[in-house]
């Protein structure tokens, strides 16, 4: 992989983003933790969601709903749509979506020929031999959804991907104009594709993936999640060559994890939609998840499945403030797993972003490489 800087997008920035509207589909929480036993008090609010009709049309509707450590359950009717939150005509993409659950999504790559970015599958051609790989090099980014400096923000995250060249980048806050920003930025067309190129999986904000088109990979998969804040899970499928021939699968995928200190219970149900055993990843497979966990309550991590190995506890002894990475907490994560005949070893992990003026997030992002042993027993 090379690691030549990318060229930043001409022209004007695009349109403001109304970063204040992310409470579209959001159920608020009004109360916080029950004293001493730090379960959630049982809590009536009202949760809006979005329905799919008959006709195609997208209604939010409004219930009155209970939260209590099982999660939210109805206590009364459906209260009535204000006609103002009908749309007509909903868009096809996005009515597949909250109709399908867990959603397959075809990775997108730029068309030279065509000048805009096509799913993958219409450039034809056959398919390229998977490559066996002995190092995996990834970039961890909560991007943050403000519009406060936006473009000078976006460049320096542009010139991060270009330098630092991973086989996955794994983003989550990110918003449509951003992604307009990625799918315009000549490096990121070369080498890269993207889980969403229309930016129907980022309302208000979302998480995206990149892979680079040097790696082998099946299809992007969109996963729902228990979740009070619209939170999803998003996975890839790569696929690596063995000394010999044949092929080993490797599973990527990120998430932005529940926030709020009263949400760990909820955070917790969400990891197990991924890790568990009826979770969105098969319990053997080689599994690299990166995100935004937002675990700072004291004893979050200790209920994590065993499985998880915290890249930080293996390499991260030296990164400064404990590896802090919003404030005083480390809220962003690599874990890993093997399995499936492959083990993942962390070999390196690094801050990104502090140095820059101005910063690209409020977060800091994350480099991990991480060596890769084919037809291998896990180790510890």
């Amino acid at each position: 992989l090379g690691s030549s800087a990318p060229t930043a997008r001409e022209g004007q920035p695009p349109g403001r983003h109304p970063a204040a509207a992310i409470v579209c589909g959001m159920a608020e929480f009004l109360s916080g933790i029950a004293a001493g036993a730090g379960g959630l008090r049982k809590t009536e609010t009202t949760v809006t969601r979005r329905v799919v009709q008959a006709d195609g049309t997208l209604v939010y509707v409004k219930t009155k709903e209970t939260l209590t450590e099982g999660g939210f359950t109805a206590t009364g009717p459906a209260l009535q749509a204000s006609p103002t939150c009908r749309q007509a005509a909903a868009p096809a993409h996005l009515v597949e979506d909250l109709l399908g659950g867990a959603s397959s999504r075809v990775p997108q790559v730029f068309s030279v020929a065509e000048a805009r970015w096509v799913d993958e599958a219409q450039l034809g051609g056959e398919a390229a031999q998977a490559a066996p790989m002995s190092l995996f090099r990834l970039v961890q980014y909560n991007v943050w959804f403000v519009e406060e400096q936006f473009v000078e923000r976006a460049a320096g995250l542009l010139g991060i991907l270009g330098a630092t060249a991973p086989h996955c980048a794994m983003l989550q806050e990110v918003t449509a104009p951003l992604l307009e920003l990625l799918k315009a930025d000549l490096f990121i067309q070369k080498h890269y594709r993207l889980s969403d190129r229309s930016g129907a999986t980022l309302a208000p904000y979302g998480v995206l993936l990149l892979v680079h088109r040097s790696v082998r990979m099946r299809h992007f998969t969109l996963h729902p999640m228990p979740t009070a804040m619209a939170r999803r899970f998003l996975s890839a499928e790569l696929l690596l060559g063995k000394e010999g021939g044949g092929c080993t699968s490797l599973v990527v995928g990120t998430a932005h994890l529940e926030s709020m200190d009263y949400n760990a219970k909820m955070r917790l149900a969400q990891v197990d939609a991924i890790y568990g055993k009826s979770g969105a990843v098969p319990v053997d497979s080689a599994f690299i998840f990166a995100g935004d966990t937002n675990m700072s309550k004291p004893g979050e991590e200790e209920a994590l499945p065993a499985d998880i190995v915290d890249a930080f506890d293996v390499v991260g002894s030296s990164l400064p403030a404990g590896g802090a990475t919003c404030g005083p907490h480390r809220l962003d994560r690599v874990w890993l797993r093997s399995g499936g005949g492959l083990w993942l070893r962390a070999g390196s992990l690094s801050i990104l972003g502090r140095e820059l003026t101005p910063r690209p997030s409020d977060h800091d992002g994350l480099l991990c490489e991480i060596a890769l042993e084919v037809d291998v027993a896990p180790q510890t």
